[in-house]
């Protein structure tokens, strides 16, 4: 098994280390390798670092993988499931001042989001299949179709939250009753002026 638990960004977007939700920290290697048990095959769908477990348990046919947050990517390996439909994310380290969650829809759809609408991080919104380099915000101050666009966003914080919740999450409130439309401020300084 090959598997990275995340990557580096190594300058897109004017960043580096693991701790944004762009794809560069967030799409790893997931590579399975099994002489004659595997066959050789590139398979490019959703899935998540929490299924290794499950994943490992399924192949050593233990079945206790059932209880687990993640599940077994052996049928996606072997070309049986399509794979998840949707993967969410947490990154809880730097609080309200970094992006918090994130999901993928559809290997197509991304939304990231802070818990805390008073977070001086915007929520974005991209289109992954149109824009792969994740340069255009979608429901950014800029955008000409944010309203278009914060509906989906709204369907995808849905999705999330729902997520959050059957996973007993106490962060499943607060995303819900985030306004994703808010106007959001740069950081300021006791003055209330920008930094």
């Amino acid at each position: 098994v090959f598997l990275a638990d995340h990557g580096e960004q190594l300058g897109e977007h004017g960043m580096r280390e693991k701790n944004h939700f762009y794809e560069g920290s967030e799409k790893v290697p997931f590579i399975f390798c099994w002489p004659d048990h595997i066959k050789p095959r590139i398979v490019d769908k959703n899935t998540s670092t929490i299924d290794l477990f499950p994943t490992l348990m399924d192949y050593c046919g233990i079945d206790d993988y059932a209880q687990r947050d993640g599940r077994s990517a052996r049928p996606v390996i072997e070309g049986k499931y399509h794979g998840r439909n949707e993967v969410v994310t947490e990154w809880l380290y730097y609080g309200r001042n970094q992006a918090s969650h994130m999901i993928v829809k559809n290997r197509r759809w991304k939304l990231i989001l802070n818990y805390d609408q008073e977070s001086p991080r915007r929520p974005g919104l991209y289109n992954l299949k149109r824009d792969p380099d994740e340069m255009v915000n979608l429901i950014g101050p800029l955008s000409p179709d944010k309203e278009k666009y914060l509906r989906r966003a709204s369907r995808l914080k849905k999705n999330m939250v729902r997520w959050l919740r059957e996973r007993n999450s106490s962060y499943a409130d607060r995303i819900e009753a985030l306004d994703l439309g808010a106007e959001y401020v740069p950081y300021c300084n006791e003055d209330g002026n920008p930094l």
